[in-house]
């Protein structure tokens, strides 16, 4: 039997493809957990109601808060308050920070910072950070609402995985309303208790602040249905109208952290621009999304599907959440007065009657399920199946302790098959090099 002799230099390279190999397979797995957990932020002021006497100054701290770990590489704050019953004394850059620029004009205030070090903050998953202390005095009684410009304020951040860009991570934005006038002992007392010392607040994270960690819009011709996820459970209004200017309001029924808003009556094929705001229940405070924009689609007149939609909201539920289904044409236009069906891969769940509304159909989904399970589910048509989608099932989601929403990781095929070959690659290489190794 004849020996293979294997080079120093052959076993060198073998070993850097491996480790080629490795690194591709690293940036690939990098970039899928980047899309899993995204950085979307809050910002929000601390306290959210403060009382001050009149001639007297407050100070007013602005954190931000992140739902995933985070490269935190500047901030600008855009301030509005009402001049009338509040004057502009200064502002006071947190640990680390440096104010860069500070303009008040006309009851808003323009703040511009960024950290000393000219170096980038790593912050972990729902850490607070203190980013300045506005201080205000009070010139007449009354109330004043301190809110944030969700069109001028900027929580800049960067991943080092993506090149170093540089990103806007701001997804909400929670106002506070100061009283001014006469200070009580018993306000005065409540101010103490309510305010904490910037440290304290990044270091024990006890501040709460409410974040929208997202919403999407399902389209239909005459109908937008707004599914919107929060931190935690507030009342849930969409602001919407055909101008930025926001004229008309929508809201949800009760408290809820997770909530579909249906928008009725609009008009096909126009663009309507929206707003969610989580409000508290005792009204005290307010938080803003970013200001967004959907146009509606068309009504098709063909019967023939191109594609369709598939969404299960909740992703997440403990015996009942909703199936959302859309189907389109070839030009991407509505079909509508079709008879689909919802069906699961799980016996312990069932789907309940079917509604359409011009083009959107909807179907309860009920699960008696006993333990934890992932339930895909499939919307056919006829003898096609035409869209699937994942829920998970689980009876102890509503007594768990942090009733966190997270985010569904959605791998494309391309990114499925590129794994694969890697892995393969891997296999074949290996087998290679332990077949030469024996072989000397």
């Amino acid at each position: 039997m004849s020996r293979i002799s294997v080079s120093t230099r052959t076993a060198f390279i073998l070993a850097c493809v491996v480790t080629i190999i490795l690194i591709a397979g690293s940036a690939i797995l990098s970039r899928i957990v980047f899309k899993a957990a995204t950085s979307s932020a809050t910002v929000y002021f601390n306290p959210s109601a403060p009382v001050v006497k009149t001639g007297e100054v407050t100070d007013v701290d602005v954190l931000t808060n992140f739902g995933a770990a985070a490269e935190l590489v500047g901030a600008q704050l855009s301030v509005k308050y009402d001049p009338q019953l509040l004057s502009y004394v200064d502002v006071v850059p947190a640990t680390n920070w440096q104010v860069i620029k500070a303009t008040p004009e006309s009851g808003q205030l323009e703040v511009i910072e960024l950290p000393i070090s000219q170096t980038s903050q790593s912050l972990r998953a729902g850490q607070p950070v203190a980013l300045a202390t506005l201080r205000f005095r009070a010139v007449a009684a009354g109330q004043s609402t301190l809110s944030f410009d969700p069109a001028s304020t900027i929580i800049a951040t960067t991943d080092s995985s993506l090149g170093h860009s540089i990103d806007n991570s701001l997804a909400s934005v929670q106002d506070a309303q100061v009283s001014t006038g006469t200070l009580s002992l018993a306000d005065q007392a409540a101010n103490a208790q309510v305010r904490l010392d910037a440290a304290s607040q990044t270091a024990s994270g006890s501040v709460a602040s409410q974040r929208i960690a997202g919403d999407q819009a399902l389209l239909a011709p005459e109908t937008a249905l707004i599914l919107v996820s929060l931190q935690q459970p507030a009342r849930l209004t969409v602001r919407f109208g055909p101008t930025k200017a926001l004229s008309n309001t929508v809201s949800y029924a009760t408290l809820a952290a997770q909530a579909a808003v249906k928008i009725n009556g609009l008009k096909p094929g126009e663009r309507y621009y929206y707003q969610v705001v989580a409000g508290t229940s005792d009204g005290a405070s307010q938080t803003l999304g970013q200001l967004k924009s959907f146009q509606l689609p068309l009504v098709s007149t063909q019967t023939t599907v191109d594609h369709a939609s598939l969404t299960i909201f909740p992703a997440q539920t403990d015996v009942a959440t909703n199936a959302y289904a859309l189907f389109y044409d070839a030009d991407g236009k509505i079909i509508t007065g079709l008879e689909p069906k919802f069906s699961a891969d799980n016996s312990a769940v069932g789907f309940g009657s079917l509604s359409e509304q011009t083009g959107l159909y909807q179907a309860p989904l009920n699960a008696t399920a006993t333990s934890k399970a992932i339930v895909s589910a499939k919307l056919t048509l006829g003898d096609q199946e035409l869209a699937s989608a994942s829920v998970l099932i689980d009876p102890n989601l509503n007594t768990a302790p942090s009733p966190t929403v997270l985010s569904a990781v959605t791998i494309d095929q391309k990114t499925i098959n590129l794994l694969l070959a890697l892995v393969g690659a891997l296999l074949v290489f290996g087998l290679a090099f332990l077949k030469l190794s024996r072989a000397r």
